[in-house]
């Protein structure tokens, strides 16, 4: 695979509100967008390949602890491992800082973004009732602890 991740700019905006649109039933605004890149604690990646934004990532750096809150892929270019990419990133990231957990939220019946989450060493560690709000749908809580072999 070949790509570059980067940080994610205000000019990207429009291209990642079309991949949140086609991502998500609920996506997130470009104001949610703009919020996040004034956030301090907020760390917003893009994956470009062919000059293309691919993919997004967006998470928060809480004292030692990820929460991820975003990763979307473009339609066409799902299934190519991107998201995996995205989230070693986030990982690499996680362990430069000393981060000891990275923890999340995801839809119940998004088996696809669970087996991904579970191959990449996460554990359902709690459920949300009626998390989202446009259908009700629970969310599992999915954490992964973080453990450095070089400490």
């Amino acid at each position: 695979m070949t790509g570059q991740i980067r940080a994610m700019e205000v000019y990207d905006i429009p291209r990642v509100l079309e991949i949140e649109k086609e991502s998500f039933t609920n996506p997130w605004s470009e104001q949610s967008f703009l919020m996040e890149l004034e956030n301090p604690i907020s760390q917003m990646l893009v994956l470009e390949t062919d000059g293309q934004i691919a993919g997004i990532i967006c998470y928060w750096m809480v004292l030692d602890e990820i929460h991820l809150l975003n990763i979307a892929i473009a339609g066409e270019e799902r299934g190519k491992g991107y998201a995996r990419f995205l989230l070693h990133a986030m990982q690499a990231h996680a362990e430069e800082n000393g981060s000891t957990s990275v923890v999340l939220e995801v839809r119940e019946n998004n088996e696809r973004a669970i087996r991904l989450y579970e191959r990449f060493g996460f554990s359902q560690v709690g459920r949300i009732a009626n998390y989202y709000p446009e259908d009700k749908q629970d969310a599992l809580v999915m954490r992964k602890e973080m453990k450095w072999t070089n400490r």
